[in-house]
């Protein structure tokens, strides 16, 4: 899906919005199906899936300080530049109000949730678990590299020949943070609010 989509989203003439939209439900449609599947095991008080159920308030502030850094660097590699004035100001008054709610909510809170459970709580997880024979630190290591690798491979993929480094650079760092967190944690919350502050802080930027 990844390597047809982004040919069928070029030949595509919709709205900007609708465009985000329909990136949202390619994207994160199979991987809500796993995160369903990962909040059913979490009901179950024998299974786990990446401490789902489970929240501290210190994973706020371990999140926000390495979402934070991962931000940081990405604009040392490559600042982000652009404005969003062309999506959110441009046609009718709907169209402006449905590119602004698509954009701040799949970016800043749907996609960051949804593929914190997957790629952290799912994958990452199971790794673990099935590499434990190798002890505690190489499996967690290799389930972080696996992990994030594929993350890194759902945001590179859709974007064709041309990827920008900051992409690279933040997929990379966001994975590896986050897979660090749940792996000392135990608990996802970190991950997701890692993810969010990264991509929040993104969406801030190209608005000042």
């Amino acid at each position: 899906m990844l390597v047809v989509y982004p040919g069928v989203r070029a030949g595509a003439s919709w709205a900007p919005w609708m465009l985000r939209l329909v990136d949202l439900v390619v994207l994160a449609a199979p991987l809500v199906l796993a995160a369903l599947v990962a909040w059913r095991v979490a009901a179950n008080p024998e299974g786990r899936a990446g401490g789902i159920r489970r929240w501290a308030p210190v994973d706020i502030v371990l999140g926000v300080c390495v979402g934070g850094v991962v931000r940081a660097i990405v604009e040392l590699v490559q600042p982000t530049t652009g404005t969003l004035e062309g999506p959110l100001t441009a046609g009718p008054a709907p169209g402006r109000i449905a590119a602004a709610v698509v954009l701040v909510a799949g970016v800043a809170a749907v996609s960051p949730v949804v593929e914190e459970v997957f790629f952290r709580g799912v994958l990452q997880q199971a790794l673990t678990d099935h590499l434990g024979g190798l002890g505690r630190v190489a499996a967690a290591s290799t389930a972080i590299v696996v992990s994030t690798a594929a993350f890194v491979a759902l945001h590179v993929l859709p974007g064709g020949a041309v990827v920008p480094v900051g992409l690279v650079v933040g997929s990379a760092g966001v994975g590896v943070g986050a897979g660090i967190l749940l792996a000392v944690t135990g608990r996802l919350s970190g991950a997701i609010v890692t993810h969010v502050v990264f991509n929040g802080s993104g969406i801030l930027l190209l608005m000042v």
